[in-house]
């Protein structure tokens, strides 16, 4: 078994890896490096899976497709690859892992479009095991989700009233909304939260627990419960109450 280093290892928006989703307030989809691996018992062990990429049974062509792997815990919290998908189609990905049998499943991520797609289709995983003709198929409009307010930057007063929003395309069933400071998760606003809402009432600096989160360097994340898709957004801090600005 491993387990992950570096708090949840959700770094937003400062690594290669999917940088390019954030684009001031607008969506990051999956904004997450591969977990850091620390050995608990016996040695780390890897998979090689490597085929050719459909999408609605076309071959992806361009540059424009990330391809991600995760485990049983998601792909927020058990990512175990993430390569660019090669301009003819092609992937090769090194999936890690040190538990046989778990499943392995797959997400597929438009950067041009911020849309992600998924399959039904899956791995089992084996150490040190090699599927060279792994293709995957992937099937739909693909799935997006931006957050409106805050588009990034704006300076909210702690205790007083404001509304989260977002847009949400193709993303069923419910959010969990949560406050990120440093890169790391500061605690949760709601969760289970219908997407069709759209909109949050939210006390500023106020997490489900009834604590509040007070400073700069945050950011209010976004993220499906039914579907690999996310978004952030910087809220570059929350002020004491009676400051004004």
């Amino acid at each position: 078994m491993y387990k992950k280093m570096n708090g949840s290892n959700l770094t937003i928006a400062t690594i290669v890896l999917f940088t390019l989703f954030s684009l001031g307030g607008s969506a990051a989809l999956l904004s997450q490096t591969q977990p850091t691996w620390q050995p608990i018992s016996g040695n780390e062990h890897n998979m090689i899976a490597m085929g050719n990429v459909y999408l609605n049974n076309v071959l992806v062509s361009g540059s424009d497709y990330w391809m991600g792997t995760y485990g049983p815990d998601g792909v927020f919290s058990d990512c175990r690859s993430a390569n660019l998908v090669a301009a003819n189609g092609a992937y090769y990905t090194t999936i890690r892992g040190n538990t046989n049998g778990q499943a392995i499943k797959f997400v597929l991520l438009n950067t041009r479009t911020l849309r992600s797609f998924v399959t039904t289709e899956s791995l089992t995983f084996l150490n040190d095991d090699l599927q060279a003709t792994c293709n995957l198929h992937f099937s739909g409009e693909g799935s997006n989700l931006s957050i409106t307010s805050p588009n990034g930057g704006e300076v909210w007063r702690r205790g007083e009233s404001r509304n989260i929003t977002w847009t949400a395309t193709n993303v069923p069933g419910y959010l969990t909304i949560e406050l990120l400071h440093n890169g790391e998760l500061a605690g949760t606003i709601v969760s289970s939260f219908p997407v069709t809402d759209g909109r949050l009432p939210w006390i500023v600096g106020r997490l489900f627990n009834g604590t509040f989160v007070t400073g700069g360097n945050l950011k209010i994340r976004i993220r499906s419960q039914a579907i690999p898709v996310m978004a952030n957004t910087d809220l570059t801090k929350t002020d004491p109450a009676g400051k004004t600005h």
